[in-house]
């Protein structure tokens, strides 16, 4: 699939809401046979009254769309549904289960983000990502979905030896509203994300938590890691001042 820019207009709220309500009642309508597996709906956007979450990219991990996308529903001519089982656990429910997501989807220059965005809060303690869904968290336990750009990016010391490594919101960070610049650490090596004006601690194998804004400064400086970008996908060294640590980040626009 060519990879493009994915450009999403301003001024979507209603829209946004709108599909929505149609996305609850079609995938209700999904789960109306016995023996199907439980509806979910991911939400897409995290809520502006939670601070502690971060909007991701959604991406097939390891299936072709041909063999994971059930159904396919075009809303508008930008927006496409699309439905598809994910395996996982919700919070209220210890137990892992099958469900039925269907999400609708930007499909106006799709290619950066196979099934586009959704909610993200944080980590189960096994490191499994954690959505927002209409029925509350959801732990995703199904190595078919790739959530994030994952091990995009490394800290390393002066010795380039490798002290972390870390998922990133997305590929291209400004599909999601990011740049570089938002990242940043501390000499022990935790990550900080600023989102939306707040500074997040990037945890692996916990939940998202908000700390001072002090954290989450300076921005890094950036440099290209070779002057000619040839590496797939380039690659970015990220300088924080007054830490040890260096980062290489996985980050370019789509082509």
């Amino acid at each position: 699939m060519t990879k493009y820019p994915v450009i999403i207009p301003k001024g979507l709220t209603h829209l946004r809401s709108w599909l929505t309500g149609l996305i609850t009642g079609l995938s209700l309508s999904f789960h109306a046979t016995a023996g199907k597996p439980e509806a979910l709906v991911l939400m897409a956007e995290c809520p502006a009254h939670l601070s502690e979450c971060v909007t991701m990219s959604l991406n097939l991990g390891s299936v072709d769309w041909e063999d994971y996308i059930e159904r396919e529903i075009m809303l508008t001519p930008s927006y496409t549904l699309v439905s598809f089982p994910v395996r996982g656990t919700l919070a209220n429910d210890n137990k892992t289960k099958r469900y039925h997501v269907a999400k609708a989807i930007f499909t106006q220059g799709l290619g950066c983000s196979d099934l586009d965005h959704v909610a993200v809060v944080g980590y189960s303690t096994e490191g499994d990502p954690i959505l927002l869904t209409k029925k509350g968290e959801f732990t995703v336990k199904d190595i078919r979905l790739s959530i994030g750009c994952e091990q995009c990016l490394q800290l390393i010391d002066d010795n380039l030896n490798l002290i972390a490594e870390y998922t990133t919101p997305a590929w291209d960070l400004s599909l999601v509203d990011l740049e570089p610049k938002n990242l940043t650490w501390n000499q022990e090596g935790a990550l900080f994300i600023q989102h939306h004006g707040n500074c997040l601690r990037w945890h692996k194998n916990n939940h998202f938590q908000q700390v001072d804004n002090t954290y989450c400064k300076p921005s890094p400086d950036l440099k290209p890691m070779h002057p000619s970008q040839m590496d797939e996908p380039p690659t970015l060294k990220l300088i924080v001042p007054q830490s040890p640590l260096q980062g290489l980040l996985q980050a370019g626009a789509c082509t």
